[in-house]
């Protein structure tokens, strides 16, 4: 009977096709790779299927999961909304509201948002920031 192969414990954060290599190489198969969305930078494997350090009979199938890169998220439009609900639609998007800045105006009712950094539509990682202008009273 052959001695157990173990995944290679070291072929996260490699390139996908380096670490199928080095699967094939500890006398497993490597199978065809899977993507995900991820927060890893795109083409590197991020986990195997059974998990790194698993001892296999020679042979077996390995699935390697490789990164497709951090998914994006379009920036919502916050113009006109409400600071309060401007702040709540960042957070169900993903997002993090960053600095809040007032603004004297006459053009828009003073709560409001009237500017946004980065713009609506922009496409950004989760967890980005997005600093807003909210309109004072022209007094």
């Amino acid at each position: 009977m052959a001695a157990p192969s173990r995944i290679p414990a070291r072929v996260t954060n490699l390139d996908g096709e380096l670490a199928q290599s080095l699967i094939v190489a500890a006398g497993l198969v490597a199978s065809q790779a899977e993507s995900v969305q991820a927060a890893a930078p795109t083409g590197l494997a991020i986990l195997t299927r059974p998990p790194a350090g698993t001892a296999l009979p020679p042979g077996t199938s390995v699935t390697v999961v490789i990164s497709r890169g951090a998914p994006t998220i379009p920036i919502p439009d916050l113009l006109g909304m409400a600071s309060a609900d401007a702040r709540t639609r960042l957070e169900t998007e993903g997002l993090q509201l960053g600095t809040v800045t007032r603004r004297r105006t006459a053009d828009a009712s003073p709560g409001t948002v009237v500017g946004q950094r980065p713009a609506a539509g922009t496409l950004a990682a989760p967890g980005t920031v997005v600093d807003i202008v909210v309109a004072r009273s022209p007094q």
